[in-house]
């Protein structure tokens, strides 16, 4: 895919540009052992996790009807920036960035992270120059973002045929569609290459295949 062909890259965020499902898999560990339930491996991580994020809480075992599900979002949170922003770009995520820069191809982040932790955790990775906007969502509840995708669209001004949507999930598939932009998904992310592939045929194993093939 010649990503230099669009006039304008989306990037999804978390699992995305940075790399952060290895911290993710620790932190539900610690709160699923709080709660006396089973603990997951990355690949069964990989398999259960979905948007909106509650169910995906459901399914590892939480029980709503004996703890709020806000309750749980804070809870996580905490643990995820308990000692700052570390997680780090994915590989050749920067190099990306750059190219596309260099190139005069525009890109902006659409991410379900809380707005305020997405800017920030941008300005600690040093690169929130390259993009155009920047939209979260309002709240940590990890909710579709679908609503979201139509604003940032209408934001940008641009054609959907002229965007490029990158992403790690059948969420941000689905995203893609709803607002009419083709997509790329990224399989080191938050779901695995397999449950992709049933979905989609653009499916790369890392950004750093963008890098190899000549970006």
């Amino acid at each position: 895919m010649d990503l230099l062909s669009y006039r304008h890259i989306i990037w999804d965020f978390n699992g995305t540009l940075i790399d952060d499902v290895d911290l993710v898999v620790l932190i539900m560990n610690r709160m699923l052992k709080r709660r006396a339930l089973v603990d997951i491996s990355r690949s069964d991580y990989l398999e259960v996790f979905d948007f909106p994020v509650i169910d995906y809480y459901i399914a590892l075992g939480f029980d709503f009807s004996k703890e709020l599900y806000d309750d749980v979002a804070r809870e996580f949170i905490y643990e995820y920036y308990r000692d700052g922003y570390t997680a780090p770009l994915q590989p050749g995520a920067d190099s990306i960035l750059k190219l596309l820069r260099k190139n005069r191809v525009t890109q902006s982040v659409l991410s379900a992270s809380k707005t305020g932790y997405l800017k920030e955790h941008l300005e600690t990775l040093g690169i929130t120059g390259y993009f155009d906007l920047l939209d979260g969502l309002d709240d940590i509840k990890g909710s579709k973002k679908t609503d979201k995708g139509k604003e940032h669209i209408k934001t940008l001004g641009i054609d959907p045929s002229e965007i490029l949507y990158i992403g790690d999930t059948l969420h941000d598939l689905e995203v893609a569609d709803s607002i009419g932009c083709d997509h790329l998904l990224v399989a080191n992310g938050h779901q695995s290459r397999s449950r992709l592939l049933k979905a989609s045929g653009n499916v790369i194993d890392s950004l750093m295949e963008l890098t190899v093939n000549g970006l």
